[in-house]
């Protein structure tokens, strides 16, 4: 995953709101990538710029779905179906997908 899917994805999100609004999914974002950085920092992961996409993306995608109920299934079979079809010229991994579509189920679930 690449800064090139982000913006796609990114643009996704902002076309569905973020699900709740920017403000939210922007503030989920920092956050995310301030602990994310900690962490590097003090050593405890390894500088992964493909991983920091993937956070990055799943913050702002966590509450697509969110006016529906069960809103965490509703935006993780949207996401699965249309992530493919949007990156479709220049695919995700299936590991990347498989970990942003983790990262945003557990999300929405408010497992992280």
């Amino acid at each position: 995953m690449n800064k090139n899917h982000l913006k796609i994805l990114t643009n996704l999100a902002e076309s569905r709101n973020y699900g709740q609004g920017a403000a939210h999914a922007l503030q989920v974002s920092k956050l995310s990538l301030k602990i994310y950085d900690e962490l590097v920092r003090l050593k405890l992961i390894n500088d992964n710029p493909e991983d920091r996409v993937i956070l990055e993306a799943a913050a702002v995608l966590h509450d697509i779905g969110h006016r529906k109920e069960p809103h965490h299934e509703v935006g993780f079979d949207f996401l699965a179906d249309e992530i493919p079809k949007l990156t479709s010229s220049e695919p995700i991994s299936k590991a990347a997908l498989s970990t942003l579509l983790s990262s945003v189920l557990c999300t929405m679930r408010g497992i992280i």
